[in-house]
């Protein structure tokens, strides 16, 4: 653990002044008491102990009046030196036994400056993990956006926990617990090197949205939001616009982009990315698919599939009317009407793919069919509400233009929709990054993907794309998840690795997962820490008509033992709510602070009113 400073307001100046006090009225006792103790002897030694001229009261400090007289006569400068040497050995004695009570100068250096002070080895048997300095974290991340499309704000480059509030409770309405955070330099990945992705573990009360609004008013081109708590566009909003961008927010009750247009029947990509819509409307298959259930589930894809591939390809159909509320029309028909459509498509749909697909359901029985278009009618459902079907099949904006760096656009659909209805996000989500990988790289800067809950949106194969290919694409996602079992819950444990080796960085904040503090502690590393023992002997030995004879002795014993950077408990619990560690890749962990944007005055007078009432 790095040194810590105890804080300096509150509770904590209080203890500090106490401390001081204790201290100063320490060091006026014992001068006093040895003062006395010289003056005594002095005065004893002299013969002038009882001397008819000299008042009683003036014999506690009567060696400080002679000892400027100390050349006047041998004898007398003899006793003043000999009086203070005698009154010294005793105060000596005392100071060494309290100097090895406090355990030596690092012992005196945690009384009096406070800090928790642990020795590092000189060895490396057990490592040599450490945070990184602040001047290389600054190198790293600097404080000046980049021209073109700004950057993703990672935090303020601040080491909170060395700092006068350290011990102190972070209150965001209590400005004397802020510390330097807010005026500290802000520490910003310019996109340049590496993925450009992250990846965000924040719990609650990590302060992602309010840390969120810096990097949004910093980034410069397009950018896709996903916003279930409905307050970012209300926050940037304005600002955003003001910088010549069309912002788009995207709630319950809108009308959304036909997501649909990003399917081109001339791209040779046409038929996977409508088969990644119809994954995206109809959600993950079971983890186990060889019963009935999972049968079901994928003939039921298949109907679903054929349906939205001859919807695409006929030619007879306006474009505009090609939407997926037009798929979810379609299923809306009696069984025995949904096997003549779909023989129908087998023998005149324009598209193989349909034809196929198709064909192969025609000579299934009637049980299995009626299990089959049971699940498509299920998973499409959510399109059959006006609420949602509109926000897929809308005509709000052309979802390719997303590529040209002016578009802002919010997804504002509360949590508990989501939660409900998680297909709303994939669909969204995924088919704006398709949007981008069909433009090939021509994209104006950079399109930001800031993805808030992401285990909603699930093990899209449109965000593994992205991770893996995203850099040439144009494409930096931030993937925001409460904790590390959230990633493994929805993409593996190798598919968390995975994604871990996949950005530049990733951050935590708002630890309250012990398994994430296990996690997190074990990849900080550890170092060789000096620990020191001590131990004493006392012994009496006599015999018969001898004296006893008295023995003592003490040993000091150092040795090295490995120590992690931060232990697990230490970041559960001792972690202030605007602190980050930020692990980027190939270097040292950053232990820093937050960007919240409402105590940086040059975000704060930006920011619009939230409909949750106003910031501190």
């Amino acid at each position: 653990m790095v040194p810590r400073r105890r804080g300096c307001g509150g509770g904590a100046v209080t203890a500090a002044l106490r401390g001081a006090g204790i201290g100063l009225a320490a060091l006026v006792g014992t001068a006093a008491l040895w003062l006395a103790a010289a003056s005594l002897i002095f005065l004893y030694g002299t013969g002038l102990w009882g001397h008819p001229l000299l008042p009683w009261w003036s014999y506690p400090y009567a060696w400080a009046t002679y000892a400027p007289y100390l050349k006047r006569s041998l004898p007398e400068a003899v006793w003043i030196l000999s009086s203070a040497i005698v009154a010294t050995v005793p105060l000596v004695a005392l100071g060494r036994w309290q100097w090895r009570r406090w355990g030596g100068l690092a012992g005196l250096g945690r009384r009096t400056l406070g800090v928790d002070r642990i020795r590092r080895g000189t060895t490396h048997n057990h490592g040599n993990a450490d945070w990184m300095p602040l001047e290389r974290a600054a190198e790293l991340f600097p404080a000046e956006p980049d021209p073109e499309v700004g950057g993703v704000v990672v935090g303020e480059l601040d080491r909170v926990d060395l700092g006068p509030v350290a011990r102190l409770r972070f209150d965001p309405r209590r400005r004397e617990t802020w510390g330097s955070g807010g005026t500290a330099p802000l520490m910003i990945d310019r996109c340049r090197t590496g993925t450009t992705h992250s990846i965000v573990i924040a719990g609650g009360g990590g302060y992602k949205s309010t840390s969120l609004v810096t990097t949004l008013l910093t980034w410069r081109r397009s950018m896709f939001v996903l916003d279930p708590s409905e307050e970012l566009a209300d926050l940037v909003g304005d600002a955003v616009a003001s910088s010549g961008r069309t912002v788009v927010r995207l709630g319950i009750g809108s009308i959304g982009p036909n997501v649909l247009v990003g399917v081109d029947i001339e791209d040779p990509m046409a038929e996977t990315r409508l088969r990644s819509v119809v994954a995206r409307i109809i959600g993950p298959m079971p983890r186990d698919d060889s019963g009935n259930a999972g049968r079901f589930k994928r003939w039921g894809r298949t109907i679903v599939t054929a349906l939205l591939a001859d919807l695409v390809w006929r030619q007879d159909i306006d474009p505009a009317l090609k939407t997926l509320r037009a798929l979810r029309d379609g299923l809306s028909v009696p069984e025995t009407t949904m096997r003549e459509t779909l023989r129908g498509i087998y023998e005149k749909s324009p598209s193989p793919l349909a034809r196929s697909l198709a064909g192969s359901m025609m000579g299934l029985a009637a049980e299995t069919f009626s299990g089959a278009f049971g699940n498509a009618t299920d998973d499409t459902e959510w399109l059959a509400s006006e609420a949602y079907g509109d926000l897929v099949s809308g005509d709000a904006f052309h979802l390719p233009d997303i590529v040209k760096g002016d578009l802002a656009v919010f997804v504002q659909v509360p949590l508990e929709a989501l939660q409900a209805t998680p297909a709303v996000a994939r669909v969204l989500v995924g088919c704006a990054l398709d949007a981008v990988f069909a433009a090939r790289g021509a994209v104006t800067g950079r399109v930001f993907f800031p993805i808030d809950e992401a285990v909603l949106v699930g093990a899209d194969t449109a965000l593994k794309v992205a991770r893996d290919q995203g850099r040439k694409s144009g494409i930096t996602l931030q993937l925001y998840y409460q904790s590390e079992g959230q990633i493994e819950e929805v993409w593996g444990k190798p598919g968390k690795q995975a994604w871990f080796d996949g950005v530049s960085w990733r951050s935590y904040a708002g630890i309250q997962n012990l398994e994430t503090a296990k996690d997190i502690s074990a990849t900080l590393g550890t170092f060789g820490a000096v620990a020191t023992s001590k131990g004493e002997n006392h012994g009496r030995q006599s015999r018969v008509l001898e004296m006893p004879s008295l023995s003592a002795g003490s040993n000091l014993n150092e040795h090295e033992i490995s120590r992690e950077v931060a232990k697990p408990h230490e970041l559960l619990q001792e972690m202030r709510g605007d602190e980050r560690i930020t692990l980027p890749r190939g270097e040292r962990p950053i232990r820093h602070g937050a960007a919240i944007g409402f105590r940086r005055p040059e975000i704060a007078a930006q920011l619009g009113a939230s409909a949750y009432g106003p910031r501190p």
